[in-house]
């Protein structure tokens, strides 16, 4: 079936007209001059110091450690707002919120981490939206909801969590496009569908979650969607505008329905995939070098790029990824020196920035990484607050950002 075109731009992570997970940014907070500060209020304060010169990548000092909680999860994937989980379960979230997607009540903007819930263990972020897991499997979205892609039936905006599913293990979400990953390894989507993105075989948006795969263990959606199951395999569907369904056909035409491209997949993100032998594989636009492969040319197959890498993040122009070692390494756009090799040139091949990394998450212009000591380091746009260290400077090395106890 051919790709119905809509009147402006996709993405994810996380609104996808380019390559990525977070999207096209909303105009009105383009237009927003940047501020030395931000004027709203919050219950903490945070220190942030540089992670040393991009050469030695040394990680600073930090004086009593037992005063700062550390963090096991961190996402980023829209680019103007993010979120972090500490070692507690507390979730955390600061940026831009113009749509409530910090779920903290206002659409005030944040430039420190504002406190949401207690209990969460898994985070997802996008442009206007946010979702989050509990211990207990409970999945609670806020945020905007234009196409019914917060999943509660309505289409009515949520300025605060709101409960809309049970027993869900993993989530993920675009800018209009949603999708989650139950006990049973169910997996449902929702929202947007005009170019079939929710992999049900139409292109009817659904405003509450719609089962369309069983057995799958990991999931990443965009205007295309992307999931592994139990054995391993990889299967894509929705728009292939610049081969982002990595089949290996150089057209426009959509998926509708999942459809198999890979075997022995372990790990994924949008157009990124990590085997279980620690291959990286990429595929689909690469107008900024993000496939890393040298080259700024579409792949409509994956093509392997690194080994001994455990861990990938991608969207919209950018890509990081974790080797076995801990080392990180990024690609692609570099705008806003997203990237934290301490420049604004794209890079078109990997290029280490830090040691020590446990996570990462890449969004629309802002990154953002965890070491193996539970500290969370942030770099990039920082227009909104959105790098979380009490500025709206950006940054163009990893920055580390402290939340006291």
């Amino acid at each position: 079936m051919k790709r119905r075109l809509i009147s402006f731009s996709l993405c994810l992570s996380l609104l996808f007209a380019f390559t990525g997970c977070g999207g096209q940014k909303e105009s009105d907070a383009k237009s927003e001059a940047a501020q030395s500060g931000d004027t709203a209020s919050s219950e903490l304060t945070l220190q942030a110091t540089d992670a040393g010169s991009v050469a030695d990548n040394s990680t600073p000092e930090i004086q009593d450690e037992g005063a700062y909680k550390k963090v096991k999860a961190v996402s980023v994937v829209g680019g103007l707002s993010s979120a972090a989980i500490t070692e507690d379960g507390s979730l955390y979230t600061w940026g831009y919120n113009s749509s409530c997607e910090l779920g903290d009540g206002t659409k005030e903007k944040r430039s420190s981490p504002v406190k949401v819930m207690d209990h969460v263990k898994e985070v997802s972020f996008s442009n206007g939206r946010s979702a989050a897991i509990t211990e207990d499997g409970s999945l609670y979205v806020w945020g905007h909801n234009t196409y019914g892609e917060l999943g509660n039936g309505t289409l009515e905006e949520e300025s605060s969590p709101v409960k809309i599913m049970d027993h869900v293990k993993a989530v993920s979400l675009s800018t209009l496009t949603s999708a989650a990953i139950t006990e049973d390894g169910s997996l449902y989507t929702w929202g947007l569908n005009s170019l079939g993105q929710l992999g049900d075989g139409t292109t009817d948006d659904k405003l509450s979650p719609v089962k369309i795969m069983d057995h799958v263990t990991a999931v990443s959606v965009a205007d295309n969607g992307a999931a592994i199951t139990e054995d391993g395999s990889l299967y894509t569907w929705g728009s292939n505008t610049h081969g982002e369904l990595g089949n290996g056909v150089e057209n426009y035409d959509s998926e509708l329905s999942p459809v198999k491209i890979m075997d022995h997949v372990k790990t994924l993100s949008f157009n990124a995939a990590v085997t279980e032998d620690g291959s990286l594989y990429t595929w689909g636009s690469n107008q900024f070098g993000q496939l890393g492969d040298g080259t700024k040319e579409e792949r409509f197959s994956p093509v392997k790029i690194m080994d001994h890498v455990k861990a990938v993040s991608s969207c919209r122009g950018t890509t990081a990824a974790i080797t076995d070692d801990g080392s990180l390494y990024t690609w692609g756009k570099n705008n806003y020196g997203e990237l934290g090799d301490g420049t604004q040139e794209d890079k078109l091949s990997p290029v280490k920035i830090m040691d020590h990394v446990t996570a990462v998450s890449i969004g629309d212009g802002t990154s953002a990484a965890i070491t193996e000591d539970g500290h969370l380091y942030t770099w990039g746009e920082n227009d909104h607050g959105q790098l979380g260290d009490g500025t709206t400077v950006r940054k163009f090395i990893p920055t580390m950002i402290t939340i006291p106890n």
